[in-house]
């Protein structure tokens, strides 16, 4: 899963350097983007002060050097802006037990090729608004950090894209150097999660681990739900706090504004445990049967090579069995809805820099103005069931004086007059009719 954060505070920053806790050498915090190679950050990022300042300075909108590059830092901008956003890419929880509390450290570098996959399709969404025009810039400056704990400890697998709010844009004419336009990173959020979870579930597969797509993600097979339960007291303390708060489940609303205030109640102490420690104190909350079936599944990837997929399915199909499932649900199937039908029957298949070209070309030859004649069947049929029940619907919770085959003819004539009074009062009926103030 992708979620995207906007940060005011340069603080904010430096709060995941601080906390941040290196899982092996190879996945240490290291920097990201076309315009880091122009300022000079390259590789990975030492844990010192100067790493702290350079922190600093990116946030506030100035080089490494400290030399202001924003408008919006000098001296006479006194506006709030916004310092940087935190891309946050999550691994299934099934991955995140099986990487972290079986220690398959391999996992590890997937997870970070797959999220640094999905980042470079992100900097290539990177724009520049410049008196209404977005002009493409493909050059961003960021910071990846591996993280593997959740607020209550549990394990998460997950990465923190830390992208500045700066970008570079080579067009002529235009101040080099302006604050990133990042509308086209936020409606495209699904699509580059989709791209994450591809290479991860493609390096799974290639590691042996069987691996299905349920809901969109992959999960490797043999973890049961039991064991992720056992893992997942975060999502259970938020959605008992949804349902005494506000009486509701799953509402996206209230359970934003609950994780909001549960986020900023994090507490850092248990960070500076070694993994090696963590790991122990993982297995200890499972029944030992839970954790010898758990160790098993490690043992056969590493017995087994690649795992044997079937016959890669021809991207043209695909694509057109997509299109058909699409236009079953809606009446105009666009691109974007065609990739969402199409994900499940091509990810993991191939890496993304493979897969890219051959189904976006197959999406581009599909033809979304039209939609097939049994949808339109198929709408036709709903709407007769839909005149059908409507009487149903509008009749009242008790209607003692209605006999059981009289037709609510009372009931309709009310709710037309109560329509009528409406246009009447609010004069929609008139063309030229415009409001006084």
């Amino acid at each position: 899963m992708i979620s995207i954060a906007t940060h005011y505070n340069p603080a904010r920053a430096l709060d995941y350097f601080e906390h941040d806790l290196a899982v092996g050498e190879s996945l240490r915090p290291c920097w990201l983007g076309n315009f880091a190679r122009m300022l000079g950050l390259e590789g990975y990022i030492p844990r010192h002060a100067e790493s702290l300042t350079i922190f600093d300075r990116l946030a506030r909108g100035c080089s490494p050097s400290g030399v202001a590059l924003l408008a919006g830092v000098m001296r006479y901008a006194e506006r709030k802006r916004r310092t940087s956003y935190d891309i946050v890419v999550s691994a299934p929880k099934s991955v995140s037990i099986v990487a972290l509390v079986a220690e398959d450290h391999r996992i590890l570098d997937i997870h970070q090729r797959a999220a640094q996959t999905a980042f470079e399709e992100m900097q290539l969404r990177g724009r520049i608004s410049h008196r209404g025009v977005k002009h493409p810039t493909n050059a961003l400056v960021a910071a990846h950090f591996v993280h593997t704990r959740s607020r209550e400890r549990d394990p998460h697998l997950h990465s923190h894209l830390l992208s500045f709010n700066m970008t570079y844009c080579s067009d002529p004419g235009l101040y080099p150097v302006k604050a990133l336009d990042p509308k086209r990173i936020f409606a495209d959020s699904v699509q580059l999660d989709q791209i994450y979870k591809n290479d991860l579930a493609y390096g799974l597969r290639q590691l042996g681990h069987k691996v299905n797509v349920i809901a969109g993600s992959p999960e490797i097979c043999c973890v049961e739900n039991d064991q992720t339960k056992v893992f997942s007291k975060a999502h259970l303390k938020i959605d008992n706090l949804e349902q005494r708060l506000f009486g509701t489940r799953n509402n996206p609303y209230c359970r934003l504004w609950v994780n909001d205030r549960f986020r900023a109640s994090k507490n850092h102490a248990e960070e500076k445990l070694s993994k090696d420690t963590v790991a122990e104190h993982w297995r200890s909350e499972m029944s030992p049967s839970a954790r010898e079936a758990l160790l098993n599944i490690v043992q056969a990837s590493l017995l087994n090579t690649a795992q044997k997929l079937s016959p890669p399915l021809d991207c043209s199909r695909a694509v057109r069995q997509a299109r058909l499932d699409a236009a079953k649900s809606t009446l105009f199937v666009s691109p974007k809805v065609i990739w969402k039908n199409l994900w499940p029957l091509v990810m993991g298949q191939l890496p993304w820099a493979d897969l890219k070209a051959l189904v976006t070309g197959a999406v581009a030859s599909a033809d979304p103005k039209s939609k097939p004649f049994s949808s339109f069947l198929l709408d036709l049929t709903l709407a007769q069931k839909a005149e059908t029940f409507y009487p149903l619907l509008t009749t009242p919770a008790k209607t003692p004086s209605f006999q059981k085959n009289e037709p609510h003819t009372e009931v309709l004539e009310a709710d037309v007059a109560t329509d009528e009074a409406l246009i009447n009062e609010h004069q929609f009926e008139q063309p030229g009719f415009r409001p006084s103030i």
